[in-house]
C-alpha cells in the first residue's frame, strides 16, 4: 500500500482541505490512518520535529510542524505521534484452522474464520521448547508463571 501513496501535500492543498483526515500518505496498518507527507517539510525540519517528538515534547513538535507546513492540528498530531513513519505490525502466528495470521499470540478467536482458539494455540515459544501444536492446557501453580504441559 505504501507504493501508491500519492504526492506530498503542498501548503495550498493543506489549507484548502481543512481539518479532515488525510486521504493519502503513508498508511499505518496499526491505527489504519494515513500519515500525511508534506512538500514544504525540509530534511532538517523533519529531523528536528522527530527529535522533539521522541524526547516527549509533542506540543512543541506539533507547533513547529504547523508553522513549517500550514497543516491543521489534527494532521500535525497524526504526524507527530507516528514521527512521519508508519508502524509496522508483525503478523501473529497462523490460525490452525484457516492458516491466516492471528492478531496476537493470546487471541481467543481467529478474526478471519471466527473459530474459537484453544488457550495457547497461537504460542510459538514456551519454556519447554515444544511447538505450539504439542501444547494443551496450562498448568497453573500458585506463585509461579503459567506453564504448558505436553500433549502425548
Amino acid at each position: 500500500m505504501n507504493e501508491d501513496r500519492g504526492p506530498p501535500y503542498t501548503r495550498d492543498e493543506v489549507r484548502d482541505l481543512g481539518d479532515g483526515f488525510p486521504s493519502r500518505g503513508i498508511f499505518c496498518t496499526k491505527c489504519r490512518t494515513f500519515i500525511p507527507e508534506f512538500a514544504e517539510l525540509e530534511p532538517f525540519q523533519y529531523h528536528r520535529i522527530s527529535m522533539l517528538a521522541l524526547n516527549g515534547q509533542s506540543q512543541l513538535a506539533i507547533a513547529e510542524l504547523r508553522d513549517a507546513t500550514g497543516c491543521s492540528e489534527r494532521w500535525a498530531k497524526i504526524w507527530v505521534i507516528h514521527r512521519g513513519k508508519a508502524e509496522t505490525v508483525a503478523p501473529g502466528p497462523p490460525c490452525p484452522f484457516c492458516g491466516l495470521p492471528i492478531r496476537t499470540e493470546r487471541s481467543q478467536q481467529c478474526p478471519h474464520c471466527l473459530k474459537k482458539l484453544a488457550q495457547g494455540i497461537g504460542l510459538t515459544k514456551c519454556s519447554s521448547g515444544l511447538p505450539s501444536h504439542q501444547l494443551a492446557h496450562p498448568t497453573i501453580k500458585r506463585g509461579s508463571r503459567l506453564t504448558w504441559r505436553y500433549v502425548s
